[in-house]
């Protein structure tokens, strides 16, 4: 121990220096010699006493390793300029081995190379051998400080942590030992030794009776422990660890563990196992605790032939691996890739934390989906419904073939309500080779009473082998002359024939049958329809949901006997028609032949004449018939010589009716004769000509003759004219269509050889690597994001820049979940940019857009480029990089050439010495190794490059869970109603019409279907679709989301060759099931989904742009092909065909907890919507699933809209709001429900009485008129809004959130109240302005009087004695607004109590105060102490004093 050495006296201190230096010649000097060394005494008697109080500057023991260069440390300032270091502790005798003074170096020690010294005092031993063990000491001046420095030297084994014997070298380990055998723990070759102690983990006190031993020869020794008697008592699993029990720096790790298992004490089949199936080559997943909890020490079994072995095991975050088949996880589950059939078998986890233990066994059972995904019937050859006819006993055989375990098949009547068990006989046969199995079920079906019979075969117990649990067959019995008294039901040829299946009978029905009979042949079957599924046998027909069959251009060819049968299986109604088709005349008129002109003709007096009427190409025949028009005349003109004529070809008739007349003399000279169609179709028709006929003698009719010759002139001169026009137009249009520019050809590949550069060494990287570098990333992502494609099968790939539509973009507050502030633009995202910042959005939102642009600015050096400081912009998809271990292969692999230069070496050079570098990764909700410790899951939390700055973009669903703290949120808004649509549609769809208008219209008038506004790629391949179809007239009534998507699919699947069935959906539907749920992941390899759909439907998906296949590893590269991937281009998509798959499942069985428990219904929402749209079967058990087990009764609510239409259930949404509906803050499925159920309502004109938002406003910048919501909803105006309640809007409101409510609240017409409640001043900063008691407020804005034109809002606070106080404001948050100072609505502000303490007068913009509800309030100083809303210390402070002011406040 040192001190430092003074001499003191009055006027200063002087500090003596460098002792040893008092150099006196003894033989000259003695004198000084004697009174200097009684100096030196005196000096060190004094530092001996003051040393004790002294801080350390150099640490004591310090211990260095033997054979090595060591340093003995210490840690002086600046001040000191001098050390002198002795290895030994009389400084007084000994010389110095090594000092310092103001940078030299010297000494022996020094001048030997055996020690040196550093700025800060440190010792450098060059190298620590045994004699370096002692105490050394170290004098430093000016201020003479002196310490002693104990040196242990130490010798480190060859293992960095003790060696238990069985561990054969490693750090953990697993061993079965009886309780009498014994552990021994060592560690070998050590200096100093090393004291060992036995502990079990979870009792960590007390150690374990141990015996503990050294040997060895100087200087190293052995210490060694023996664990006398292993602890098992109540548990026979027990993890045990050698710690060595003081401070040990020779070991990097002092502790080694080992689990100890009782072989005779385990009874591993006391534990009843669980049941799990797992597909055949899947993983399969074992968990070892029915929890999320992690055991430190992990055992896993399995029970082969009979005997139990280990196959794994886990101790303190080691992995022990037994068997490479099996792999154990840090959670401890068991997991085997590819599981086959041999792996069926039990196994047992056993789990210790070292006190308590805990065993789970599983039976694990390996399924193999049959051959068909339906239990096939013999009868229907490739479908799973389908319909046969039979007239004597015959027996029915449903199978299932190639399945494993075998399947319990059983022929069931379905009934409205459950069906009834037929005799079946049940089969279930091996396949050869084993392992597989057939499944059968036989029955026999008679013919009844009845015409139909509906028979299924079903599985008896839920199966998780097939997509389709039933299979029906529609069974046809002779008709027994069913079709008495059908109804005539004429068409037209050509038009749309409809027959209704219902007599006005009240009768549910499971199948709908519709018979055709054309003349003497027998009834043939046009189209079925079972438990919901339509069948449609003969092409040209379809039928309706209600079971309606339709014929669009009906012809001659349709005419017969049409049968309806409908029924439940106890009940049947049949509905027949006999069905004609009349055609229409060609000409559509009755032709007059016998005259010069078809409407009149100048006869001869004198002679006889004969007039023809005909008629050609009519079906049915008809009679004509001529006569004269009037009665009267009928004497002037006998008709004689009557002749019709009729002649049929190919159905169709040519009719003529001929007669002969002679008018008398004294007739007059104008006759009216009529030719019209009579008989007993002729009602069909309107076949009716009349015609004058003038009688002259002689020459009468060359008047006639010349009227004639006139109106052909005439005619010839008008076409001519007509030819001249045609010829002019067809002139003009080749002028205005002269070639021009064209189209020009952009070539965005470069050339240039790329440059070989030198291998350098870490982080050092040349100019000519950084420019080969920034080259190819520029011409990859001018290749790559220049074009792109809006949407699946549009037109072409369009320009990136002309797409693109500014969006909002939000950024959250540090600290607060729910405040967002806007940013002026995504110029403004690199502005201050931290190292870490997530941008999220929901599906569709454009993230990939906005980084795809920003990427294509900086490759092609835009100068609206406001980040030109930015030298390396890497931009990657995370779905193509999974498996990848580092950034730089990723780069190598997914982004540079085959041929580029750079390996990853020499990237990471670049990126490790380069500063300025963003790394962009695009799609986390789409990463393979999300869930993993991966390199890129490190590089987001900031373990690797923690100084380079990352964006990640991802789902607002699916966040990282470890970011760094500083990480910056931002959130991109989606589109909220058809007008923003406008700009970005018109961009897309480069020929916009009024199919965007009358889209828009449907979606604005329609709550139910507003949502799906804010998916903007399905609204543009909507108009997209529509504008090439144009069948917009088709949606115009649609009601719900299902039955718009159903219109959408049909138009995507319209736009595809080849037939669509309906199992095709079925199968992609379990697919996207798997997807969707919470451990899936919605990609998959595209050859194995390619086999699951097979008959080239995987085709027709991609096709129709419902799925899209992608290169893995690749962005997108040809070069370089990786495993091709396949997704859903949207996760709507997904969502539906589950949806299909699931409610086909559940309209026939009761739902599975298991099945629904995976998905989550609020990311799951518009799945949920789409069961209960279509099936309603499926939908009740759906809608009591919700309501049972999240208490969603909101959107419980939404799915029955969905189910029947809003009209059914309009008075449940009534009564729900004729009370207060308040919206959660935690409970974001509700709240996402009810403000949609509020649109609804506003726009049915449902009065809402009364909305409570509860603490969860949140300003959504750019939206002044919408109430906004956190997560970035906002609420619109509803004029049917009667009561606003804001509580807790904030600790201090700013100006724009004033503005945002009181906008909103003059938009909702009908509003009667609004409260802001428990919020601090709206609108004033109290620690802006000071209130005194009994005087004004004065405003310090800025330093102006209350008369500034500062950011702020200025106010004043008044009082008199006749007058309460009042609010004034100087600005014109109100005054400017003349919408809001019209309203009626009375706006309550209550900053502490729930009681309203100030009404807002809307006119004069003054907040009045209540006076006496303020007195009545009686708020105590305590009160404002506990405010929860008053986060800060000034905030409560000024609680008290604003309080005091309106003298509200009680002792």
């Amino acid at each position: 121990m040192g001190n430092g050495i003074i001499i003191s006296d009055s006027s200063s201190l002087r500090q003596v220096t460098d002792i040893s230096f008092i150099k006196i010649h003894y033989r000259e000097r003695k004198l000084v010699r004697m009174y200097s060394q009684l100096v030196v005494y005196l000096l060190c008697f004094v530092a001996s006493v003051e040393i004790t109080s002294a801080q350390r500057n150099c640490p004591s023991p310090q211990y260095l390793e033997l054979g090595r260069a060591g340093t003995v440390e210490c840690l002086f300032d600046e001040s000191f300029s001098r050390y002198f270091w002795y290895d030994t502790l009389d400084s007084t005798t000994n010389p110095t081995v090594v000092q310092y003074d103001n940078g030299a170096k010297f000494g022996s020690g020094y001048d030997s190379g055996a020690y040196d010294v550093c700025r800060n005092g440190s010792l450098v031993i060059r190298e620590v051998s045994v004699d370096h063990e002692h105490y050394f000491r170290i004098v430093a001046l000016p201020d003479l400080i002196q310490e002693d420095i104990s040196v242990v030297v130490t010798v480190s084994p060859s293992n960095p942590f003790p060696l238990i014997g069985l561990c054969d070298g490693n750090k953990s380990c697993y061993a079965q030992l009886n309780p009498g055998d014994s552990l021994t723990c060592s560690v070998p070759d050590v200096k100093p030794a090393v004291n060992l102690t036995w502990t079990a983990v979870g009792r960590e006190d007390s150690a374990l009776e141990s015996e503990y031993t050294e040997s060895g020869n100087n200087p190293l020794v052995t210490s060694r422990t023996r664990l006398v008697n292993i602890p098992f008592k109540d548990n026979d699993l027990v993890l045990l660890k050698c710690s060595s029990g003081r401070q040990t720096p020779q070991l990097l790790a002092s502790d080694a563990a080992i689990l100890v298992e009782n072989p005779n004490g385990m009874i591993y089949d006391s534990v009843t196992p669980e049941t799990k199936h797992f597909e055949r080559d899947f993983v399969l997943v074992l968990p070892c605790l029915s929890n999320d909890a992690i055991q430190p020490g992990v055992v896993w079994k399995r029970k082969l032939a009979g005997q139990w072995r280990t196959i794994g095991a886990k101790v303190l975050g080691s992995i022990i691996t037994i068997d490479e088949v099996y792999t154990v996880t840090e959670e401890g589950s068991l997991t085997i890739e590819g599981i086959g059939i041999p792996d069926e078998d039990i196994y047992v986890c056993m789990g210790t934390d070292g006190v308590n233990g805990s065993m789970l066994s599983y039976d694990v059972k390996v399924y193999v989906e049959p051959n068909e995904a339906y239990p096939h019937i013999d009868v229907c050859r490739e479908d799973d419904v389908c319909t046969s006819e039979i007239g004597v006993p015959t027996q029915l055989i449903c199978e299932a073939t190639g399945s494993r375990p075998s399947i319990n098949l059983t022929w069931v009547i379905p009934k409205f309500e459950g069906y009834l068990t037929l005799d079946t006989e049940r089969s279930s046969l091996e396949q050869p080779g084993g392992h597989l199995y057939t499944s059968q079920a036989i029955t026999t079906v008679t013919p009844g009473k009845k015409s139909v019979l509906l028979a299924s075969c079903i599985t008896e117990n839920e199966s998780t082998l097939l997509m389709s649990s039933n299979s029906s067959v529609l069974l046809q019995f002779p008709l027994n002359e069913l079709e008495t008294n059908p109804s005539d039901s004429w068409t037209e040829n050509g038009s749309e024939l409809q027959l209704m299946c219902d007599s006005g009978k009240d009768l549910s029905k499971l199948y709908v049958l519709w018979k055709r009979r054309r003349g003497n042949r027998p009834f043939e079957t046009i189209a079925f329809q079972v438990l919901g599924r339509t069948n449609i046998l003969l092409s040209s027909f379809y039928m309706s949901e209600t079971g309606a069959l339709i014929l669009q251009g009906a012809d001659i060819g349709d005419e017969g006997r049409y049968l309806c049968i409908r029924g439940d299986n106890q009940n049947e109604e049949v509905v027949s028609y006999d069905v004609n088709v009349y055609v229409n005349p060609t000409p559509n008129n009755l032709i007059i032949t016998g005259c010069e002109q078809q409407s009149y003709c100048t006869l001869d007096k004198k002679a006889e004449f004969q007039i023809e009427c005909s008629v050609s190409g009519i079906r049915p025949a008809v009679r004509l018939s001529i006569s004269t028009l009037e009665v009267s005349d009928e004497a002037i003109i006998p008709f004689h010589g009557h002749d019709s004529i009729s002649r049929g070809v190919d159905g169709l008739y040519d009719i003529t009716e001929i007669v002969k007349f002679r008018i008398r003399e004294d007739g007059p000279d104008k006759v009216t004769l009529r030719c019209k169609a009579t008989g007993n179709h002729s009602v069909q028709f309107s076949l009716q000509e009349t015609f004058d006929v003038r009688f002259s003698v002689r020459g009468d009719g060359v008047n006639g003759s010349l009227l004639w010759l006139f109106v052909i002139i005439v005619i010839f001169i008008i076409v001519v004219m007509a030819a001249c026009i045609i010829i002019a137009k067809m002139k003009c249009r080749r002028s205005e269509t002269t070639p021009g520019k064209g189209r020009q050809s952009f070539d965005d590949s470069e050339g240039g050889e790329t440059v070989e550069g030198t291998e350098l060494l870490q982080y050092q990287y040349s100019d000519e690597d950084l420019h080969i570098l920034l080259r190819e990333l520029k011409v990859w992502y001018k290749m790559s994001t220049s074009r792109i494609m809006p949407f699946p099968r549009a037109d072409a790939p369009l320009d990136l820049a002309s797409m693109y539509v500014e969006t909002a973009i939000l950024q959250r507050e540090d600290g607060r979940v729910d405040k967002w502030s806007p940013l002026e633009s995504y110029l403004n995202i690199f502005e201050n940019m931290p190292e870490r910042t997530v941008i999220e959005a929901n599906p569709g939102c454009g993230k990939s857009f906005i980084i795809s642009k920003i990427a294509n600015e900086w490759s092609t050096d835009c100068e609206s480029f406001p980040w030109n400081n930015i030298k390396l912009f890497i931009y990657l998809e995370m779905n193509k990089i999974g498996g990848m271990n580092s950034i730089y292969e990723a780069i190598r692999k997914c982004i540079l050439p085959d041929d580029s230069t750079l390996s990853e070496r020499r990237l990471r050079a670049i990126l490790k010495g380069c500063s300025d570098v963003v790394i962009a990764l695009d799609g986390y909700d789409e990463y393979p190794d999300k869930y993993g410790d991966s390199y890129f899951t490190r590089l987001l939390a900031g373990d690797v490059l923690r100084e380079t700055k990352v964006i990640l973009l991802t789902r607002t669903s699916l966040l990282p869970d470890k970011m760094p703290a500083r990480t910056r949120y931002l959130r991109l808004m989606r589109f909220t109603g058809p007008n923003h649509h406008q700009s970005y549609v018109s961009k897309v769809i480069k020929r916009p019409n009024r199919i965007l208008e009358r889209l828009g219209n449907i979606f604005g008038s329609n709550g139910a279907v507003l949502e799906m506004l804010k998916v903007p790629l399905f609204f543009s391949m909507m108009v997209y679709l529509d504008d090439n179809h144009d069948i917009t007239s088709q949606c115009e009534d649609l009601g719900t989301v299902t039955s718009l998507f159903e219109a959408f699919m049909e138009l995507a699947e319209n736009r595809t060759s080849g037939s669509w069935r309906y199992m095709d959906s079925l199968k992609l539907g379990k697919v996207a099931f798997a997807g969707l749920s919470r451990e899936g992941r919605a990609r998959w390899n595209s050859d194995d989904l390619r086999k699951k759909l097979k008959g080239g439907c995987f085709e027709r998906f991609v096709s129709a742009g419902i799925l899209v296949e992608e290169q893995q590893g690749r962005s997108g590269k040809l070069q370089r092909r990786g495993k091709e991937i396949v997704k859903f281009t949207h996760k709507i998509f997904a969502e539906w065909y589950a949806a299909c798959y699931l409610a086909d499942t559940f309209a026939f069985y009761i739902i599975a907890k298991k099945d629904l428990s995976q998905l989550d219904p609020f990311d799951n929402r518009h799945l949920f919507r789409f069961i209960c749209g279509l099936k309603g079967t499926a939908a009740d058990k759906v809608i009591r699933y919700l309501r049972s087990n999240y208490n969603a009764d909101e959107f419980a609510l939404i799915c029955s809209i969905e189910k029947t239409g809003f009209t059914r259930v309009q008075q449940e949404v009534r009564d729900m709001f004729s009370k207060t509906v308040a919206l959660e803050p935690t409970n974001r499925l509700q709240r996402h429900s009810t403000i949609l159920l509020m649109k609804i309502a506003s726009r049915k004109g449902i009065p809402i009485k009364e909305v409570l938002v509860k603490r969860c406003y949140a300003l959504v910048p750019g939206d002044s008129g919408r109430l906004g919501i956190i997560e970035g909803i906002t609420i619109p105006p509803l004029t049917s809004l009667k009561k606003l309640i804001l509580l807790h809007v904030g600790n201090v409101m700013t100006s724009e959130e004033t503005q945002n409510i009181l906008i909103y609240m003059s938009k909702c017409s009908m509003l009667e109240y609004l409260s802001l409640a428990k919020s601090f001043h709206p609108f004033i900063d109290f620690a802006q302005s000071n209130i005194n008691n009994g005087g004004d407020a004065e405003c310090s804005i800025g330093g102006d009087d209350c008369t500034g034109n500062g950011e702020q809002v200025a106010i004043e606070i008044e009082n008199g004695n006749r007058d309460p106080p009042y609010v004034i404001y100087r600005e014109n948050v109100v005054d400017s607004l003349d919408d809001i100072k019209r309203s009626k609505c009375i706006v309550h502000w209550s900053p502490f109590a729930d009681r309203p303490t100030f009404i807002l007068d809307l006119h004069m913009g003054k907040w009045k105060v209540l006076t006496r509800q303020v007195r009545d309030v009686g708020v105590t100083r305590e009160t404002c102490e506990n405010l929860e809303d008053l986060s800060l210390d000034y905030h409560k402070q000024m609680c008290i004093e604003f309080m005091k002011q309106h003298g509200a406040l009680t002792s």
